[in-house]
Order: C-alpha cells, then sequence, then structure tokens
C-alpha cells in the first residue's frame, strides 16, 4: 500500500497510526526519519522502541521506499522440541 502520508513520521505515532488504520493485533516493523535520509547508522524498529541491528538496516528499507512492514495473524509457529525450548 502506498505510505506517502506516512513519510517523515517517527517510529512511535508511526505505530499508533498504523494499529488505528488495521487493527490493535498488528506487529509492525518500520523505520524512522534515519532510514527514510538513508543514514548508515539506521535501524529497523518494532514495539516502538526496539531496534532490529545497528547495521544500516533501515536505510536499506528506506532505499527501497519502504516504511513499514505490517503483519497479522494467528498460526502457531511449529517447533522442533516445544517441551525443550521451554526448558
Amino acid at each position: 500500500m502506498d505510505a506517502g502520508d506516512l513519510w517523515g513520521v517517527g517510529v512511535s505515532s508511526l505505530e499508533d497510526l498504523l494499529k488505528d488504520r488495521h487493527g490493535k493485533d498488528i506487529q509492525v516493523c518500520s523505520i524512522g526519519p534515519a532510514g527514510e535520509k538513508l543514514a548508515l547508522t539506521a535501524c529497523i524498529m518494532n514495539d516502538k522502541e526496539r531496534a532490529a541491528g545497528r547495521s544500516g538496516l533501515g536505510a536499506v528499507m528506506g532505499s527501497k521506499k519502504l516504511k513499514a512492514v505490517v503483519v497479522k495473524g494467528k498460526l502457531k509457529v511449529p517447533m522442533h522440541d516445544e517441551a525443550r525450548m521451554r526448558d
């Protein structure tokens, strides 16, 4: 979907806007102004303030004009040994 109206919005405000548009039960990975400006330190952000990498991955999204990825679902992720994982 076109996100031209979201360009320039910070990640916390962006997540709030996207939850208003798509529902409260979504997860968001997005970039802020640093990613849009292709800063070498730009991160991909989720849960408003959680950063995924500090190696410029946000700049990669910015270079592709990708502001955010929104996902929604209820499928369970299969595990080889769930009991061991819980331990």
